[in-house]
């Protein structure tokens, strides 16, 4: 797709630039990582776990670099959610995960049960 004007256009991640009047597509990649965070309780624990996750989510939207983050409960089972987040990068996941609420939530929920973690670049 050719553009024309005086200014750069961003289209789904591709910029088109004006060089030496032709017109050139260059393609950026944007390295975002997405983790699942998935959690199983112990028996009794489940209620105080969620309740973290859900503060932890709140907090977390207003990190920098977060695109995404949120809490999902399991529709089979009672006692599992998921906490799927989105950063920017890396960095800004490092930051994240040092925060004074993330490891204050993060440690309430690891008392209360087992979570797994799966990081995806995309």
């Amino acid at each position: 797709m050719l553009f024309r004007g005086d200014k750069d256009k961003k289209i789904q991640g591709e910029f088109v630039i004006l060089c030496s009047k032709i017109y050139c597509l260059i393609k950026i990649d944007i390295v975002m990582l997405r983790l699942n965070c998935f959690f199983q309780a112990k028996k009794g624990q489940y209620e105080r776990a969620l309740e973290a996750a859900i503060a932890l989510v709140a907090k977390s939207q207003k990190h920098g670099g977060c695109i995404a983050y949120d809490c999902f409960e399991s529709a089979t089972r009672p006692d599992v959610f998921c906490i799927i987040e989105t950063w920017a990068d890396q960095a800004s996941l490092d930051t994240h995960s040092q925060t004074p609420e993330f490891k204050e939530y993060v440690g309430i929920i690891n008392e209360c049960g087992e979570m797994k973690i799966e990081i995806m670049e995309k």
